[in-house]
C-alpha cells in the first residue's frame, strides 16, 4: 500500500498538508479549496479498479475515526 500512496500523492494536483494512514482509513488535510476534494479522490480512486475510496468530510472540526 505504501508504494499505492506514494504514486497517488505524486499524481495530486494539490499539496498535502498532512497525510496519514492507519489500518484502513486515511486522514488528508490540504490547505486547497473544498472543490479539490474531489480531485484527491478521484486520482486516488483512478490508480487501481479494485480500491475504491470515499471520503468523510470533517463536522464542526471533528472527523469521523
Amino acid at each position: 500500500m505504501q508504494d499505492f500512496e506514494n504514486i497517488a500523492i505524486q499524481k495530486l494536483p494539490v499539496h498535502l498538508t498532512f497525510y496519514y494512514r492507519y489500518i484502513d482509513r486515511y486522514v488528508v488535510i490540504s490547505a486547497a479549496l473544498s472543490e479539490s476534494v474531489n480531485e484527491i479522490l478521484d486520482t486516488f480512486n483512478s490508480l487501481h479498479s479494485r480500491l475504491q475510496f470515499t471520503v468523510e468530510v470533517e463536522d464542526e472540526d471533528k472527523l469521523i475515526f
